[in-house]
């Protein structure tokens, strides 16, 4: 922290109208206790205002793993000219896989089986402008969805242009 600290001096945060970041976010599902891997794109659609679609995987854990898609929303906080925090909301299509020979699961179902469901983000983020076109950033969101839950907690490198 204190190396970003020192490279951070004179950067500001691009929340600007019209900007764009792409990045990669290696995380954890509480739920299904499994690593996560995602790519997404952030558009600022106004100064404050960003569209967020993105893709995560949820490696394969006690029978159990996924592929989600989702479209955020955030509202970009500039707390200081090196950091923003901001809320988020949006909605999530997950394609869920489960080998039952694994998996103990309630209800009358094939041995190997796919659940897709539609569901609800909510949670917030927080990044850290290392320089002007790289960022680190650390988010929560609780994926809501029938029969399937989670709680997911990503680490974020982004690149601004």
């Amino acid at each position: 922290m204190v190396m970003a600290a020192l490279f951070t001096v004179g950067v500001y945060a691009q929340t600007r109208q019209g900007e764009s970041s792409i990045g990669i976010t290696g995380g954890y599902g509480f739920d299904n206790e499994s690593g996560t891997l995602g790519v997404d794109y952030r558009y600022n659609i106004t100064d404050g205002f960003r569209i967020n679609p993105g893709y995560t995987h949820v490696f394969k854990n006690d029978g159990i793993s996924a592929n989600m898609v989702d479209l955020d929303f955030h509202y970009a906080i500039p707390l200081s000219e090196m950091f923003v925090f901001y809320p988020l909301v949006g909605a999530s299509l997950s394609f869920w896989k489960l080998d039952y020979d694994h998996v103990h699961w309630h209800g009358q179902l094939d041995k190997d089986d796919t659940k897709t469901r539609f569901g609800g983000n909510i949670g917030a983020g927080v990044e850290l402008y290392a320089s002007e076109q790289f960022t680190i950033g650390v988010e929560f969101r609780y994926n809501l969805i029938h029969d399937f839950d989670q709680s997911l907690l990503g680490l974020r490198l982004g690149y601004n242009f």
